[in-house]
């Protein structure tokens, strides 16, 4: 019930009488009419009434002075404009679409082509995070940007971007994106994790940035060149808490027993146990440890098929530890704190990113690549690229549904240092 003007106030304060007056008011109506303030319209004219229309809100009959429209009115049953007439409607979100799926299909087209004959792990995958931007001039802050103008503007004031895939420091937010819903109650993602994998980066520092990735449970050992990046179209959602990327990858392995420098950290890794269990290894003068870190990843494939439209897709869930390095001469250990500790230091984040299952397992033969590979585009992101558009809509619901995730972030240098 919505409630609009009821007329002039200080005519109402002379319909304020005793009884007698009343009831001379109400005789004089009877004989002669109604007369100025009476207090409800003549008999004949009450079927004409809205019956929505409050009686003891009646509008004076005489009151040329009152909005017409002044009435207490019933509001349960509006409807909106037709879709025709709603700007935001069917047709703007449809020429939105079409313009997005042509612009990844500038970036990933060309990306897939030139990474057919590179050797090393390609990862095609779609990262959730916060797109940064530095030194963003005023001209640009207090402008009124449509989607369609984004493009002209940074081209004529090239803008530096950074991505922070760090999400949350929290637990709990992962367990509440691991469980998300459509509206209709159905999950997103499986109830039953995958798989599970825990692996260790040695990040080297010196003129070209090394990585000795480590299973934890294998054993097995990888020394990678800095990740290589072949196409990353980044995705801002400015209607929403967060951001995401879609991005082509990857990192050559190189032979560790090239490098003796390396193969001593490989050679010399133990594990002392304890309360706090750590990591010690050997370094000498020709390499320099900056970070040690631990990854434990959660995979929850997508079982909601209005999102998947037939393309596998899974939620990869990352919690990433930088564990506290410590020397004495030449030896380093690598510890962790208890969860309170790591988060007041921000030293434990998660990351979250959604990976198309089929593409990366045929993007495996790039790993034993003897000439260019068997596959092509079309095999890849399948008949109209279906593979980009399925990605790209079910990064923007999930992104959606977690505005409060990441609450609890203390936003400090060290939890932003992690942005690529």
């Amino acid at each position: 019930m919505t409630t609009l003007d009821i007329g002039d106030t200080a005519s109402r304060r002379n319909t304020r009488n005793t009884k007698d007056d009343m009831n001379n008011l109400t005789t004089q109506e009877s004989q002669k009419g109604p007369v100025p303030y009476a207090l409800g319209p003549r008999p004949a004219e009450k079927s004409k009434m809205n019956p929505w229309i409050s009686k003891n809100n009646s509008r004076s009959n005489n009151s040329a002075q009152e909005d017409p429209f002044s009435e207490l009115r019933h509001t349960m049953h509006q409807q909106m404009p037709p879709k025709s007439n709603n700007l935001r409607g069917n047709d703007h979100c449809a020429k939105l679409r079409k313009a997005n799926l042509k612009e990844l299909k500038s970036v990933f087209y060309p990306a897939f082509e030139n990474s057919k004959a590179w050797y090393g792990n390609l990862i095609f995958e779609a990262k959730i995070g916060r797109l940064l931007y530095a030194d963003v001039p005023k001209s640009i802050l207090n402008l009124s940007i449509d989607w369609s103008e984004w493009n002209t503007v940074t081209k004529e004031a090239p803008l530096i971007s950074a991505f922070s895939d760090a999400v949350t420091s929290d637990h709990h937010d992962a367990e509440f994106i691991s469980d998300l819903k459509l509206s209709g109650g159905e999950p997103i993602f499986a109830p039953k994790a995958q798989s599970k994998s825990v692996h260790y980066e040695f990040i080297f520092a010196g003129n070209e940035k090394k990585i000795l990735c480590l299973n934890a449970e294998t054993f097995e050992h990888t020394l990678c060149d800095e990740t290589q990046s072949f196409g990353t179209a980044y995705v801002p959602c400015p209607q929403f808490a967060w951001d995401f990327k879609i991005c082509l990858a990857g990192r050559k392995p190189m032979n560790i027993n090239l490098t003796p420098a390396f193969k001593t950290v490989l050679d010399s890794l133990a594990v002392i146990g304890g309360e706090n269990p750590a990591l010690t290894f050997l370094v000498n003068t020709e390499c320099v440890v900056t970070n040690v870190r631990v990854y434990r990843s959660t995979r929850y494939p997508i079982e909601a098929s209005q999102l998947h439209r037939g393309v596998p897709l899974e939620l990869v869930m990352t919690e990433v530890q930088d564990l506290i390095i410590q020397r004495k001469d030449e030896t380093f250990r690598a510890i962790p704190l208890k969860r309170k500790e790591m988060q007041a230091q921000n030293r434990i984040w998660y990351t979250f990113s959604i990976e198309a299952t089929d593409i990366n397992e045929k993007l495996d033969i790039n790993r034993d690549l003897d000439g260019d590979s068997e596959w092509s585009i079309e095999d890849i992101l399948g008949p109209d690229s279906i593979a980009l558009s399925t990605m790209f809509d079910t990064v923007t619901k999930i992104i959606s549904k977690i505005n409060n995730v990441g609450y609890g972030n203390k936003q400090s240098q060290k939890f932003m240092d992690h942005v690529g």
